[in-house]
């Protein structure tokens, strides 16, 4: 059955011509859309791209087309959740800990903690600007995703060696098609603390957040994932 519903609103040239406190919205949006659907829902839409968003001039965002939804194990969840736990705490040893948990790397793997600390912390949309606002850019975002993706870039080595769950197997294409909309946006925002909402659950500071908690709590998603059975 295939059931639509009519969505009128900007086109992604329009938005990209918006004045900033718009776009700050919108992309708020769509990283709540995409990470925290991820984290708390265990649900990774892995086909971001610009056409398959509306803009509207409350600042919501209208998401078209889902036929690349991956829905996912608890299990792997929680090990990416106590990755970013770590990594935001700047805990190199236990972030290195937490990928070799999860089977990311092997202890014997020529890939020191370092390297495994930086490969998560350095650049990454999960850390902009942490406790703080920080505006994004399309050169900003270009260097993060040559810094993490690039064989020859500065985690290469790192790069090397990581084993992705298969699960997880979309986690690239979703983290470079997430930054590349919020580069090309020029947004601003304290996108660590969106974060830190979803990996623990700390208190949102804004009001699309706040919005967003109360939605959960009514539906009892708000302090733990969803607990449904995936297998």
């Amino acid at each position: 059955m295939l059931t639509q519903e009519l969505v009128r609103g900007w086109s992604w040239k329009e938005a990209l011509a918006a004045e900033q406190d718009l776009r700050d919205r919108w992309a708020e949006a769509i990283h709540r859309f995409l990470y925290g659907s991820m984290y708390r829902l265990q649900r990774l839409n892995a086909d971001p791209h610009p056409g398959n968003f509306v803009f509207h001039e409350d600042g919501s965002v209208s998401c078209l087309d889902f036929g690349n939804v991956k829905r996912f194990r608890r299990e792997p969840a929680e090990m990416l959740l106590a990755i970013f736990r770590a990594c935001l705490r700047n805990d190199v040893l236990g972030t290195w800990r937490a990928s070799v948990e999860a089977g990311m790397w092997r202890s014997s793997d020529p890939v020191t903690p370092e390297e495994v600390f930086a490969y998560w912390r350095e650049d990454n949309a999960l850390t902009w600007g942490a406790s703080e606002r920080f505006v994004a850019s399309p050169d900003y975002v270009a260097r993060g995703i040559a810094r993490r993706y690039s064989p020859t870039g500065p985690s290469a080595k790192a790069l090397r060696y990581c084993t992705l769950p298969p699960e997880l197997t979309l986690l690239a294409r979703v983290e470079v098609g997430l930054t590349s909309l919020i580069g090309r946006l020029r947004a601003g925002n304290d996108w660590g603390s969106f974060v830190a909402e979803y990996c623990t659950d700390a208190e949102p500071i804004t009001e699309m957040g706040k919005r967003e908690r109360a939605f959960l709590e009514q539906r009892g998603l708000a302090r733990e994932p969803w607990s449904g059975d995936t297998r």
